[in-house]
């Protein structure tokens, strides 16, 4: 597992099958962003669960794309994918 961290931002690259915890200061109960600049796909959650690749309840960002999200209370975003993709956590 890795932690990546900031105020507004954050920006990382995945490690394959390792959970990276985004935890950005100024996004609880806000509008997000999650980009994807690679092309694996990235699953997430943003409700504190450990995330397992390709399993029931994690939303996905595929290659390339960007998606909007909803952060919880405690503004965070739990990564992972089966590559290496760098991605970047926004707080729109």
């Amino acid at each position: 597992m890795a932690a990546v961290a900031g105020a507004h931002s954050a920006h990382a690259t995945l490690a394959a099958a390792t959970e990276d915890i985004v935890t950005l200061t100024g996004a609880p109960q806000k509008a997000g962003e999650i980009v994807n600049h690679g092309t694996d796909v990235i699953y997430f959650r943003t409700d504190e669960v450990t995330i397992v690749a390709e399993a029931d309840e994690t939303e996905v960002v595929l290659g390339g794309e960007r998606l909007t999200i909803r952060f919880g209370s405690s503004g965070t975003v739990n990564l992972i994918s089966a590559g290496t993709p760098t991605y970047s956590v926004i707080v729109l």
